[in-house]
């Protein structure tokens, strides 16, 4: 029996190196699929990152060029605004230094109402 024995633990040592063999294989498939899916989920990610930079530098180059439409607007608008407050200017600065000049050279000289001499 001795024999029989010693055959089924030299199955069983076998069987067991088997088994490791293809536990350690099949580790090392595990581990080469994740390392190529991490590969892969890295090479998608530069893609939308790229894509998602074209699209918000569109989207920037689209309102800097609104915004010079609007700058030129805003420019035309404070201009015609200056001429027309440097036109009024012109038109009454008569006036406006005649009344500065009345102001400040007619005088009524009156004693207050509540002063009180004693």
């Amino acid at each position: 029996m001795s024999g029989v024995q010693s055959a089924g633990v030299q199955r069983l040592v076998e069987a067991e190196k088997a088994a490791a063999s293809k536990i350690k294989q099949a580790r090392n498939e595990k581990a080469q699929m994740m390392k190529q899916a991490r590969t892969e989920a890295q090479k998608r990610i530069e893609v939308i990152r790229s894509e998602q930079e074209k699209a918000y530098q569109e989207k920037v180059h689209a309102r800097e060029g609104s915004g010079n439409v609007d700058t030129a607007s805003i420019n035309k608008n404070t201009e015609e605004k200056l001429a027309t407050l440097k036109s009024n200017v012109e038109q009454n600065r008569g006036d406006v230094i005649e009344m500065l000049l009345d102001a400040v050279c007619k005088v009524e000289a009156r004693v207050h109402e509540n002063f009180n001499p004693k």
